[in-house]
């Protein structure tokens, strides 16, 4: 049994036994019943959080349905390795899945309740790219998704976005670039904007600057004097998706050209 997002992806329904067997119900912890890890949803859905897996899809299924002990862990959908790639539809996104952690993303802590989480199968993290496949389906899901809950562009987010410093997923691999050129999805520095910013020779930006375009774009950054562990953690993220040929946390001219041309191109919104 199956249904396709804009008749293009196949969608795998979570209702076979292989994949909800031992699984929790209604947000109790994990054990016992049929369904997968959730709670009712109260709030708007405005996020998207994109993750991967670091594990096969037989392991990842397992994780994502809490039968891993002391886990409860869950997203909306998953996105095998296989080829084709399938999407497996798992919380329905009318429930809240348990994907983002401790997290926070511009004005908003704990994205939980206001997101659709996707994790994509990635067994071996940041040293395996997507395939074409993969990249298809998460495309073609972000479509549908982004369309029907009218998500913002800058809130179409990597983990390691929200959580800096504790999470890297989807890593520095993912091709934000072309899924962004391929489909208008999610934010990008238009190209002739940041050659003009970036060829004007603008100097080093300072910490306090460069904290406050992280701030502003939406990471959680330091508060204190100085370049704290915070800001470095915000920095390496930001490059991770949006500069990933050098993903060091330490502020330079490119970077900061990038932050000023986005928030250009994506004025602030509440």
């Amino acid at each position: 049994m199956g249904s396709s997002v804009n008749g293009r992806v196949p969608i795998a329904l979570a209702g076979l036994a292989l994949l909800t067997a031992g699984c929790a119900t209604d947000g109790d912890e994990p054990g016992g019943g049929v369904g997968w890890v959730s709670s009712p949803r109260t709030e708007k859905v405005t996020h998207v959080v994109l993750h991967h897996t670091v594990a096969g899809l037989g392991e990842s299924l397992r994780i994502l349905s809490g039968r891993e002990p002391g886990r409860r862990v869950s997203a909306h959908y998953l996105v095998t390795d296989e080829s084709p790639a399938r999407v497996i539809a798992l919380v329905p996104e009318d429930r809240v899945a348990f994907h983002a952690g401790v997290s926070r993303w511009r004005a908003r802590e704990g994205l939980n309740g206001v997101s659709i989480g996707i994790e994509i199968v990635n067994p071996d993290g940041n040293a395996h790219a997507y395939s074409d496949s993969q990249v298809a389906a998460v495309g073609g899901l972000l479509e549908d998704v982004i369309r029907r809950h009218a998500i913002d562009p800058r809130d179409i987010v990597a983990h390691s976005d929200i959580s800096p410093g504790r999470k890297v997923d989807p890593g520095a691999l993912f091709p934000w670039e072309r899924l962004h050129r391929e489909r208008g999805i999610g934010p990008w520095p238009p190209a002739d904007r940041l050659r003009a910013e970036h060829g004007s020779g603008a100097a080093l930006p300072s910490p306090s600057e460069m904290r406050s375009l992280l701030g502003r774009w939406g990471y959680r950054v330091g508060v204190g004097p100085g370049w704290d562990t915070a800001d470095r953690d915000a920095l390496a993220a930001f490059q991770r998706r949006y500069r990933p040929s050098r993903v060091d946390g330490v502020p330079d001219p490119e970077t900061a050209a990038i932050l000023r041309v986005l928030l250009a191109a994506y004025p602030d919104t509440p």
